[in-house]
């Protein structure tokens, strides 16, 4: 068996005895009382549209249909996208026909509009999350296994298995969905809540923890962040900030510092589960988190920015925007969170074990991951990073040419780093081919080569980056 198949099997048999660890540990007496406490409808209902919201703005802007003209080497094991590959249905037709992939780009949005909106939201959140599921696979097969809208993605599977539609929904309003009484909290919602708090909670913890299993207790030294920043800012990426090049010369405890915090920021994420303090305070800080990530390595996580509002209680009785009147205590009495049963604690347990299992066997199989981005350590000092340029036939110069040519989160160091390797060069060759040509149909100049430049850097003897060496170059003429 391969290394991808033994993990998975290794997930799918440690599965149930984490399940039962952790779901004996949900089941304490007090925990309820304790961590997860009772909800309003409309809190679960705010989780539900927000969610939705964010997958729907990601389908929004990705152009799908664009995958069509990629070449079919681009194409990569995708996780469950292997079924679907497998089962006689013309997947693979269907991957390159342009209106398919307009009209099933339509399709999901519908589905995660109508989830919002809450129209018949018991069917159509879980089809809703099979559709993201198979969009989000399309677009990471050409790429990489990249992890932006995967945490939206499991809250969204978390929201299938509860009362998510019992407010602000089209169900409710048509009478299809008994109501619940008006700002009365209850136990399915606190721990249905809850479960959506655990997932994001515990993928910033898994990836602060891969940093330090596979990079070390010293993941954070000043070489190693240096290397990363520089690294991001330098490669073709569909940002070009560069913030992290003005610091070159900024003492090494500024990195130091920097990678401390976010190790520390995303192991502590975790305390939000425990403490409203820590809901108060590290969503906020997670948040100047991701901007800084923007700025300083060109990486954008937007969903992840948005889903930090799940976290604070605007929709409560008294917030802003809750239910009109009294404000009312969500805090549970004598013991309401036995009045859920075992079916929203099962769903706590389930929706940790499978997030703990995955991070334990280091499963990399979409959509399951162990968080494992930037974890390892570079100790080597030495930045290698590649440049593309772009020279059209009037001589101008297009360094953001290959940005427009995909689709958004189309990540564009991977195939240019193959332009180098004789063994898939041809793969690199292709999809210059295939932008040029897209490009110049509608281009007033059109392009006349590519180059390709690989640089080394040396942060032990340059610093400042002022002699950086050019190891190679690849040239590739349009006809």
């Amino acid at each position: 068996m391969s290394g991808i198949v033994q993990r998975a099997v290794a997930w799918a048999l440690l599965l149930p005895v984490v399940l039962g660890l952790v779901l004996r540990g949900v089941r304490r007496p007090n925990f309820f009382e304790r961590y997860v406490g009772a909800a309003t409808p409309w809190s679960l209902a705010a989780v539900r549209i927000l969610t939705c919201t964010v997958l729907l703005a990601h389908v929004a802007v990705e152009d799908v249909a664009s995958t069509a003209s990629l070449p079919r080497a681009l194409i990569g094991p995708m996780g469950v996208l292997r079924l679907l590959y497998a089962l006689p249905i013309g997947f693979e037709r269907f991957l390159v026909s342009p209106p398919a992939l307009s009209g099933f780009k339509a399709f999901t949005a519908v589905l995660l509009l109508a989830g919002a909106v809450g129209w018949h939201a018991r069917a159509v959140l879980p089809l809703a999350a099979v559709a993201y599921l198979v969009f989000g696979g399309i677009l990471r097969q050409y790429s990489a296994f990249y992890h932006a809208g995967l945490v939206p993605l499991y809250v969204l599977g978390v929201l299938c298995f509860t009362p998510c539609m019992d407010a602000w929904s089209m169900d409710r309003a048509s009478g299809r969905r008994p109501g619940p009484e008006p700002g009365k909290p209850a136990p399915a919602y606190g721990w249905s809540r809850f479960a959506c708090w655990t997932v994001v909670a515990l993928a910033y913890a898994a990836s602060g923890l891969s940093k330090l299993r596979n990079g070390g207790l010293h993941w954070w030294d000043p070489t190693n962040i240096r290397s990363i920043y520089y690294r991001t800012s330098l490669n073709p990426m569909h940002f070009d900030w560069g913030l992290s090049l003005h610091l070159v010369r900024a003492p090494d405890a500024l990195f130091a510092v920097l990678g401390l915090a976010s190790v520390a920021l995303e192991v502590g994420f975790a305390m939000v589960l425990f403490s409203r303090t820590a809901r108060r305070i590290l969503p906020l800080l997670m948040i100047v988190f991701h901007v800084a990530v923007l700025f300083l390595q060109n990486l954008l996580f937007l969903d992840l920015v948005v889903l930090q509002a799940i976290f604070f209680d605007f929709a409560e009785p008294g917030g802003l925007l809750g239910p009109r009147g009294a404000a009312v205590d969500p805090r549970p009495t004598g013991g309401q969170g036995d009045r859920a049963g075992l079916r929203y604690p099962l769903l706590v347990a389930g929706a940790a074990s499978a997030l703990i299992c995955a991070w334990v066997v280091r499963i990399e199989f979409y959509p399951l991951t162990a968080m494992q981005m930037f974890s390892w350590r570079d100790r080597s000092g030495v930045v290698e990073y590649y440049k593309v340029l772009v020279r059209r036939r009037s001589g101008a110069d297009d360094p953001a040419a290959l940005r427009t040519c995909t689709y958004r989160t189309f990540a564009l160091t991977p195939v240019v780093k193959k332009a180098f390797d004789p063994v898939r060069r041809s793969i690199c060759r292709d999809y210059l081919a295939m932008c040029a040509a897209r490009q110049n149909r509608r281009a007033a100049d059109p392009i006349a080569h590519f180059e390709i430049q690989r640089w080394r850097w040396d942060l032990r003897d340059d610093r400042t980056g002022e002699h950086p060496t050019l190891v190679e170059r690849y040239v590739q003429d349009v006809p």
